[in-house]
């Protein structure tokens, strides 16, 4: 057989041309076709992918199974110009029946009569112009991804042995490779559904043609369902309230949800003015929290509590109490408030009053809360509601419930009827 110039290669000194100058050497006599067809099978890949895909990997005397990516290490897949030239120690090693024969033995492309021979390919998932089954047009990326493959040819092949396929880097795409995807490739030639080996007939070529179709349809489910993701995500209306945000997590045999991580949380010292320091989390002496009863709609529950105070600074003190309460820490907006506190600070300036509120990420709650104090005309007063989200959106009647929940605490405790009395009062000094 005359050299590859004499058969229109192109003259280049790439690992890749020169092995396949070194198998398909003229010299070779009948013992060793199975090296010709070696080198005309990776001949015939270098016309097909071009030369640009196929990149020599390192020789081994390892196993197959032994095999590490580039992605772990950077130079797993390197130019074997400047390769390896350990040819005579891993020779010593072999056992004859695993062993090449002396003949493929090349000393500048580091490859001894043990080794195997690997390559890397990196081929496109489609050609351009194709489609994908199940993929709209406009979700198509602009150009297709790589698939990387090791091919490892050990010393039976192909006169016993099929070649080994192993799928390189962690992600097809954007997407990450999984383990379901890694097995179907590496078992291309020794499953039923794979490529069928023939003993002394090349397969390399059918078997990299099996692992782009595997490859492809993975890549188009992975996208079509990224896609349907995406049109879903748009399509759903932006939450505006933290009630629409957990409907997905709620379960519906159990009314109490998780609490939010946006929730605040309160650390506080209240420090008096006579110097004293009340222990953080303890309620300040002689306060006491009045509770409503449940009110349930569709499995949600709303709680009312309500305490007397006198200054703003026993405010975190009483969340902090009533968040000791697990089954309370535990509903999906635990501490709803509002407070207002009046002083007498006399002079000029008369009363002072302090407000403020915390919708507990219930939006315009707290606020709702707030205008209720001032509409009843509530002072040095703490009202809380607690809600456990049942499942099911209530719409605007959460919010006719939360402040009913605060109107039955602010009854238990007393202060619609202190109001009551202060206004029967004022009417008889009028007269």
């Amino acid at each position: 057989m005359k050299n590859m110039k004499g058969r229109g290669w192109p003259c280049t000194d790439s690992p890749a041309h020169q092995l396949i100058k070194h198998l398909t050497h003229t010299d070779r006599d009948d013992s060793e076709a199975h090296l010709l067809a070696i080198g005309y099978e990776l001949e015939a890949l270098v016309s097909i992918y071009s030369s640009d895909a196929i990149k020599l990997a390192a020789v081994t005397s390892r196993p197959a199974s032994i095999i590490e990516s580039r992605d772990e290490h950077e130079d797993a897949s390197f130019n074997l110009v400047n390769g390896l030239n350990t040819a005579s120690s891993r020779h010593s090693q072999s056992h004859p029946s695993e062993a090449w024969t002396d003949a493929v033995l090349h000393e500048n492309l580091g490859i001894s009569p043990i080794d195997r021979i690997r390559y890397e390919l990196s081929i496109p998932l489609w050609e351009p112009n194709d489609t994908l089954e199940g993929v709209k047009s406009e979700d198509m990326p602009t150009s297709a991804p790589l698939m990387r493959i090791l091919v490892s040819l050990g010393p039976s092949y192909p006169t016993r042995g099929p070649p080994q396929l192993q799928l390189l880097g962690r992600y097809l795409g954007s997407f990450p490779i999984d383990s379901g995807l890694f097995g179907d490739i590496t078992r291309t030639y020794i499953s039923s559904s794979g490529v069928p080996f023939t003993p002394g007939d090349v397969c390399v070529f059918e078997g990299l043609t099996h692992v782009q179709i595997l490859c492809r349809k993975w890549y188009a489910a992975h996208l079509a369902a990224s896609a349907k993701r995406e049109e879903e995500r748009q399509s759903k209306p932006i939450p505006t309230t933290r009630e629409e945000e957990e409907e997905e997590d709620v379960d519906d045999g159990n009314h109490l949800s998780r609490p939010s991580p946006s929730r605040p949380t309160f650390s506080y010292t209240a420090t008096h003015p006579n110097g004293s320091t009340e222990a953080q989390g303890e309620p300040s002496a002689g306060l006491k929290i009045h509770h409503s009863e449940p009110i349930v709609d569709r499995k949600s529950t709303f709680v009312g509590h309500a305490v007397r105070i006198t200054d703003e600074r026993e405010v975190p003190l009483i969340i902090h109490e009533l968040l000791s309460d697990k089954k309370i820490a535990r509903a999906a907006h635990p501490a709803i408030f509002a407070y207002r506190v009046v002083r007498d600070v006399g002079g000029a300036a008369g009363k002072v009053t302090t407000t403020d509120h915390d919708d507990d990420g219930e939006t315009q709650a707290g606020s709702r809360l707030k205008h209720l104090l001032e509409i009843l005309e509530l002072d040095n007063v703490l009202v809380v509601v607690t809600r456990w989200y049942g499942g099911t959106l209530l719409g605007a009647d959460r919010f006719k419930h939360i402040n009913q929940a605060a109107r039955d605490a602010l009854q238990v405790g007393g202060f619609l009827d202190e109001v009551s009395k202060d206004k029967d009062k004022d009417k008889k000094k009028r007269k």
